[in-house]
């Protein structure tokens, strides 16, 4: 009896074998576009917020034709409190009418609402064209950029990407497509619009902002994965 269920046993074996190798090379495929998104999520990072570092035009630092912060005068000609009363939240904007240019609308925090008044003259950062952020006795609010054309390639690497990856991780063949097709959808809208937020209007520093991003990707992979299992795994189809 022995040697009738030898034949049985061991194609059994080499096959799961082979299942898992095949599944660890689809995850590895997969990391390969996840990894390039996320390095031209870093260097969208670096250009984004370059004139952090910049030294400021018309000072010993700033070279001949080196890119540099034009540090323009602004002068407040409106203070605006949008109060949420439902959530109890409130948002404090500037009007500021640049010397160059006319007025336009920034968000900026309560201490820097209250250090100004209407009137007051603020410095404007000008970098490359466009006003990157307005400071003021040490307070600063940064003016959103939005790199549109970058994120959504990091957006569709990232994509494509981790749906491979999530196709790796899912054992069963139930419920695959339906699995990656969703996986797909929700890592490139989620990739787009948290590249857009961290890089373009947060700004954090770079180890919060990669941290953030890295965590959120592995957060996503992993609820895809137990939400595959579940609805799909050998459990729900053995029921």
């Amino acid at each position: 009896m022995g040697v009738g269920t030898e034949p049985v046993i061991k194609p059994s074996r080499r096959a799961a074998r082979l299942r898992a190798a095949g599944r660890v090379l689809i995850v590895l495929a997969g990391l390969v576009p996840v990894v390039a998104g996320f390095l031209l999520f870093v260097r969208t990072y670096d250009v984004t917020v370059a004139y952090r570092t910049a030294p400021v035009c018309g000072t010993s630092a700033a070279g001949a034709g080196a890119d540099c912060l034009r540090l323009e005068s602004g002068r407040v000609v409106k203070k605006k409190v949008d109060t949420d009363r439902e959530n109890d939240l409130s948002s404090y904007k500037l009007v500021v009418v640049r010397e160059s240019a006319g007025g336009d609308e920034y968000d900026v925090g309560e201490p820097f609402f209250q250090e100004v008044e209407v009137g007051t003259t603020i410095d404007v950062g000008v970098w490359k064209g466009e006003v990157v952020q307005i400071s003021y006795r040490g307070h600063r609010a940064v003016k959103p950029q939005l790199p549109w054309l970058p994120v959504l390639g990091v957006a569709l690497l990232i994509g494509v990407g981790s749906a491979a990856v999530v196709h790796g991780l899912h054992r069963s063949r139930e419920g695959l497509r339906d699995v990656v097709q969703v996986g797909s959808i929700v890592f490139t809208v989620g990739s787009f619009a948290g590249s857009l937020v961290l890089i373009g209007a947060f700004q954090w520093s770079f180890p919060v902002t990669i941290t953030v991003a890295v965590l959120a990707w592995l957060s996503t992979v992993a609820a895809c994965a137990v939400v595959g299992r579940l609805s799909f795994g050998p459990a729900r189809a053995g029921a």
